[in-house]
């Protein structure tokens, strides 16, 4: 809140928030910009009462909101991929949910088009492509043979989950793995196609994951690699 305060006072005219699918929680249908939230993890709820309270003080003070409820955002500097580039994940269920994605690449064109449309509301955002996660490790190893998939049963996984979150409790640092996490990976979030273009009006650059993936592993390799100039060895 402090952010909209501050903004209250520069006289900001435009305010986005990077809003979150998991405000729905588990859902057979695909969602669109009429589905109703209804979270079912802590971070859902946490992201809808945010979401909510910002458009509250947005309209007390005259400024354009936006929210872009936004899917797993994938990139070469995500956890996910950091587990990618090691060539093993762990994946805290059996993978069979659909769920939305979209490049970091397009969240980020998403965002700043939206401060600079001036259009308020609230808007889901996704490429055209849901799929389960397992089609999403799929897609990877595609590109990727080395990469090895284990998938741990929920429990053991919740289990393995509540001790780092008892662990880093002891600590100042935040803990990568939180236990809330596990039920936000199995949860089911498709989305319809069209969204970008509906709420933002552009089309996203990687229409899906079979344009996203690829460009990522080649950004993790600029990513993970020195320039020659610059290798000792």
């Amino acid at each position: 809140m402090n952010l909209m305060q501050a903004a209250i006072k520069a006289r900001v005219k435009n305010f986005v928030f990077g809003g979150s699918l998991l405000v729905y929680g588990d859902r057979t249908q695909p969602i669109d910009q009429q589905t109703q939230p209804a979270p079912a993890s802590g971070y859902g709820r946490a992201k809808l009462e945010a979401e909510q309270r910002l458009a509250e003080l947005a309209a007390t003070a005259g400024i354009c909101f936006v929210s872009l409820r936004l899917p797993h955002v994938y990139g070469a500097h995500s956890l996910l991929f950091d587990q990618v580039r090691h060539g093993k994940v762990f994946f805290p269920g059996k993978g069979e949910n659909p769920f939305a994605h979209i490049h970091v690449y397009d969240a980020a064109r998403a965002l700043i088009h939206a401060a600079e449309g001036g259009r308020p509301g609230i808007w889901v955002v996704a490429d055209e492509l849901s799929c389960t996660w397992n089609e999403y490790f799929e897609t990877v190893q595609t590109y990727y043979p080395r990469l090895r998939v284990t998938h741990i049963p929920r429990t053991i996984s919740y289990v393995g989950t509540r001790f780092l979150d008892l662990l880093f409790g002891l600590t100042t640092q935040a803990n990568p793995y939180p236990s809330g996490a596990i039920s936000c990976w199995n949860l089911r979030l498709p989305v319809v196609t069209g969204t970008i273009r509906q709420s933002i009006g552009v089309e996203p650059k990687f229409q899906t994951i079979h344009q996203g993936i690829p460009a990522v592993l080649d950004d993790s390799i600029s990513f993970y690699w020195l320039p020659s100039n610059l290798d000792r060895l």
